[in-house]
């Protein structure tokens, strides 16, 4: 008896010594107390609206605050706005080119709370076609990743159906908890309630100026941000819908406000018209109010009249090119007559095409240095849709004089017809052009062109026929 009773003692002093040697371990000493402040009071906040993660403040990497173990290249944070006690900071860690993001919280002596992964830095800068991520906060209390597809940087407006973008929301709580909030969409009939209700015909000759207009939600929107998630903070409005019988549901929504982003600054307030399914998927989207400028570059889209059938024209504009002495900017304005579908796409088909080069001075064109220099060139004027056809201006330089052309050419670069518009050769059987590098040719087929094509030059029009032929007005 005597022997057990020692036995239990025995073992009651060294628990109770274990106890006392884990006490001692988690107890924070005033000098780590003290170094935690002192590197939490070193960090700046987030400042809101959060956009960029060089706006993080780059940290000494061998800190023994955060996940000591990785050696990071580059290795940055700021503290989040939270409660007195409470602390949370935003680090991205970089390796190797690789980077993420994740959020601790920390009691104020230093004990860790929570800590959560958000996900991978993704830029694929210059790359065409994939996927990019991007961490903004437009708060204190929400972290907000968003992954998205990119034809490539800088374009806004593309939506791809096979690649959906994905929007979570990263809470952070009060009490230092770290928490995924659920993405929860509203059903597709409460998304097309939302919509005031347009009767056709309507007719926009611009994106309209207002903005009272009930905001679209990001990440539980029926509407997929998709690219335009590459802007900090797009302001995307709900116009209106249109239910027209026999026709799939179309909405209007008006993207204003572009911020962040290559080129962001160059995109005019957007009017697009989107088309939906009964199970509310995105069948197709389309600009019919647009306006893009940059140096040497102009697009714009206007003038949308839909027909009570749900039929609606547009008027597609283009400029584009360097001006010189000799040659103005070309100009591209195309009439489009577009017809959503049974399966939800618009279906585009052209009723006119005019390509027109308001100043031409075939003495300066491509002036050559005292008429010894010999070279041709060629400049591109557009294409011609479904007719395989696009259009040149050919200048051809030789010893006994310039000859300037207009031509057509196939995709395979044959040239199917030419005219002369200046030759001071003294040869008036002058020799066509029949082939060009297939290269120079940018032939982009969006729809059937069923009407008529025209290039105006300087005043001078000339139309183009299906089969190539160019014809004097």
């Amino acid at each position: 008896m005597y022997k057990r009773n020692l036995f239990l003692l025995l073992v009651l002093v060294m628990i109770s010594c274990n106890w006392k040697e884990n006490k001692k371990e988690t107890e924070k000493s005033p000098k780590d107390i003290s170094s935690f402040l002192q590197f939490v009071q070193s960090l700046p906040l987030v400042k809101i609206p959060f956009t960029y993660k060089n706006a993080l403040q780059t940290i000494a990497v061998g800190h023994t605050f955060e996940d000591t173990a990785t050696h990071y290249d580059r290795l940055m944070a700021a503290r989040i706005s939270t409660n007195s006690d409470v602390v949370a900071i935003l680090f991205y860690g970089e390796q190797k080119d690789h980077g993420h993001y994740w959020v601790t919280s920390y009691h104020d002596d230093g004990t860790k709370l929570d800590q959560v992964q958000i996900g991978e830095s993704i830029n694929p800068y210059g790359q065409m076609g994939k996927y990019a991520t991007k961490v903004v906060m437009e708060n204190d209390s929400i972290i907000e990743f968003r992954k998205y597809y990119v034809e490539y940087t800088g374009n806004f407006f593309t939506n791809h159906t096979k690649y959906p973008s994905e929007i979570h929301l990263l809470a952070v709580q009060s009490n230092g908890k770290l928490v995924w909030k659920p993405v929860v969409k509203e059903s597709f009939q409460t998304y097309l309630a939302s919509f005031p209700k347009l009767t056709p015909p309507l007719k926009y000759d611009s994106t309209p100026a207002r903005n009272d207009f009930k905001l679209a939600q990001r990440a539980t929107s029926w509407f997929d941000f998709g690219a335009l998630l590459q802007s900090d903070f797009a302001s995307l409005y709900m116009v209106g819908k249109m239910e027209i019988p026999g026709k799939p549901a179309m909405v209007l929504l008006k993207v204003d406000h572009l911020d962040g982003g290559e080129d962001a600054d160059s995109y005019g307030p957007t009017m697009m018209l989107v088309a939906y399914n009964q199970l509310g998927i995105e069948t197709d989207r389309m600009d019919v109010t647009a306006s893009y400028v940059m140096e040497n570059y102009q697009t714009a889209t206007s003038q949308f009249n839909m027909a009570t059938n749900g039929d609606f024209t547009v008027t597609e504009y283009l400029r584009q090119g360097d001006a010189t002495e000799g040659y103005s900017a070309i100009a591209d304005e195309r009439n489009l007559k577009c017809t959503l579908n049974e399966a939800g796409r618009f279906i585009r088909t052209y009723t006119s095409v005019k390509l027109t080069v308001h100043h031409f001075d075939p003495v300066k064109l491509h002036n050559s240095k005292g008429g010894t220099t010999e070279y041709d060139d060629v400049d591109y004027l557009g294409s011609l849709e479904d007719w395989n056809l696009a259009v040149f201006i050919h200048t051809d330089v030789n010893k006994t004089g310039k000859v300037i052309s207009l031509l057509t050419v196939s995709p395979s670069g044959r040239v199917v017809s030419a005219m002369v518009l200046h030759n001071t050769t003294g040869n008036t059987n002058v020799k066509p052009l029949e082939t060009m590098n297939p290269a120079y040719i940018r032939q982009e087929v969006k729809g059937a062109l069923i009407g008529s094509a025209t290039v105006s030059i300087a005043g001078k029009t000339y139309s183009i026929a299906q089969d190539g032929s160019i014809h004097a007005q």
